[in-house]
């Protein structure tokens, strides 16, 4: 079973300590991938955040975690181990 938590965009964006315009503006549409980090739910019309996702997405660029994850980030969250 998949023990992902799911927020919407403005309970992710109190938990980050950002307001909910510049989560939902910037960091979703710059940051986030759809399908990766977040999901259009039901009527395709709200969106659902996945915290884990979001949470390595934090990690990614943290010293400590780019010496256990080193690689070139891709477009789509893979990376390439060139």
């Amino acid at each position: 079973m998949n023990q992902n938590t799911y927020l919407t965009p403005e309970q992710a964006a109190a938990r980050l300590h950002f307001s909910t315009r510049y989560f939902r503006n910037i960091v979703m549409k710059r940051d986030l991938i759809e399908g990766v980090h977040f999901i259009r739910a039901f009527d395709r019309r709200k969106y659902l955040v996945i915290w884990e996702r979001v949470e390595q997405e934090l990690l990614r660029d943290h010293p400590i975690a780019s010496t256990i994850d080193a690689g070139i980030p891709m477009s789509k969250g893979g990376r390439c181990y060139a």
